[in-house]
């Protein structure tokens, strides 16, 4: 009962067989936060730039390691609309063989801290 809660913050990463990863879907909380319109089909450098690379090196280790990640993180980025304090992302390996990770399942939440922004 509790999924489509989820929805807005879920997302799907597609491992390229280039090493690159390209978003085939962001929910739309997500899509909000960045406020770039539709993910799916840009890459994370594409969308976070330089600060792509902790996102990449997870996305590395969920794809190679095949297990499963969570980061709950104070990183007080900013995106385009409003800066954030609190970050937490789960990632887990996908597979079409069953062998060979090729896509990851991803849900990812933003915070404002209410001292800071109250």
């Amino acid at each position: 009962m509790a999924i489509p809660n989820l929805l807005p913050t879920t997302f799907i990463m597609i491992a390229e067989e280039n090493g690159e990863f390209r978003y085939q879907l962001a929910g739309s909380k997500i899509e909000q936060k960045f406020a770039l319109g539709a993910l799916a089909g840009k890459t994370p450098q594409e969308i976070m730039g330089e600060r792509s690379k902790s996102a990449i090196e997870a996305y590395r280790r969920v794809r190679d390691e095949t297990v499963l990640y969570y980061r709950d993180a104070n990183v007080a980025w900013i995106s385009h609309r409003e800066e954030y304090c609190q970050n937490e992302v789960l990632l887990m390996p996908l597979s079409n063989d069953g062998v060979k990770v090729n896509m990851i399942l991803g849900v990812q939440d933003f915070f404002r801290d209410p001292v800071k922004f109250s």
